[in-house]
């Protein structure tokens, strides 16, 4: 499962225009049900629909809210999203192993 940051950052690639802070917070919203539903929590706010009553509580009728939302559902969902992901850890890996200052693993 990608974490925020990973989410995040695939967001803000493909979706430049739109604010980080909005970014981060329907990333937040989106997998906040993990708190009490674990591993099956895309049960619930992961639904491609977005008319739905769980995705309007993610995006909020913000169409950039929401085009967050589906990149995140792509990123869960589909193999090329799960790819990405994949390449962004051995990425942020590699930066802390070869003790490159700049990785995220480093300002924590």
């Amino acid at each position: 499962m990608a974490n925020r940051s990973i989410h995040n950052r695939i967001a803000k690639t493909l979706l430049p225009f739109v604010p980080m802070d909005k970014i981060d917070d329907t990333n937040r919203v989106t997998d906040e049900p993990v708190k009490w539903l674990g591993p099956s929590h895309r049960v619930t706010r992961h639904d491609l629909n977005p008319v739905k009553m769980d995705s309007m509580l993610v995006n909020r009728g913000d169409w950039q809210r929401e085009m967050v939302r589906q990149v995140h559902i792509a990123v869960d969902k589909t193999q090329a999203g799960k790819t990405i992901e994949k390449v962004m850890e051995i990425y942020d890996n590699l930066g802390y192993i070869a003790g490159n200052r700049g990785s995220r693993k480093h300002r924590k």
